[in-house]
């Protein structure tokens, strides 16, 4: 019997990580458009979203599409809205204006990987002007979001939050989809 190639050890990336070709080169396809196009990546549990988000944010991103910089984000770590600023910019910005400023030096648009995006969906301490700010900042087309969907369980303790619920993405138990707000034709 050959040799199981996943783990289940947490995320992984370079050599570790392998497949997931079509899920690449759908989120390559919509991160390359001008603005950078906010990207969903729906599926169940452990079937490899975080992995697939460090990959595209450690190797294939960076080497496929140079304009743009990309930041690995989990959401999990980040308690509240400064915290989550200061993993974002590596403890540059704790607020908007910050932040926003943060964005103004950049030389490229950002895309921002967030990992585990229902933990701030549930949490009291990141409010609705969070959000809205994110989504503003993703419209100006300095910032691209890719988010991980959130799963069953996060979606039980999340606050309604007009936009920012996939349930409407769910794609089935056994796959993974990128979905953008659009349909790009195939290149």
């Amino acid at each position: 019997m050959p040799d199981n190639p996943y783990t289940h050890r947490g995320p992984v990336t370079g050599e570790d990580f392998f497949g997931r070709e079509k899920e690449f080169a759908r989120l390559l396809q919509l991160l390359g458009t001008r603005p950078p196009q906010s990207v969903a990546v729906c599926g169940p549990e452990r079937i490899g979203k975080s992995s697939l988000l460090r990959e595209l944010c450690e190797a294939r991103g960076p080497a496929r599409l140079p304009h743009l910089t990309f930041v690995y984000v989990d959401v999990q770590g980040a308690y509240d809205r400064a915290a989550f600023f200061r993993a974002a910019t590596g403890k540059v910005a704790e607020d908007y204006q910050a932040f926003d400023d943060w964005l103004d030096e950049q030389p490229q648009p950002v895309v921002l990987c967030l990992d585990e995006f229902g933990k701030a969906l549930a949490n009291e301490d990141f409010e609705d002007d969070f959000f809205d700010f994110l989504r503003s900042q993703a419209n100006s087309g300095r910032l691209a979001l890719v988010r991980r969907h959130v799963g069953e369980r996060d979606r039980s303790t999340a606050r309604a939050r007009p936009g920012w619920d996939d349930a409407e993405l769910w794609s089935g138990p056994e796959t993974m989809e990128v979905r953008g707000g659009r349909v790009l034709p195939d290149l």
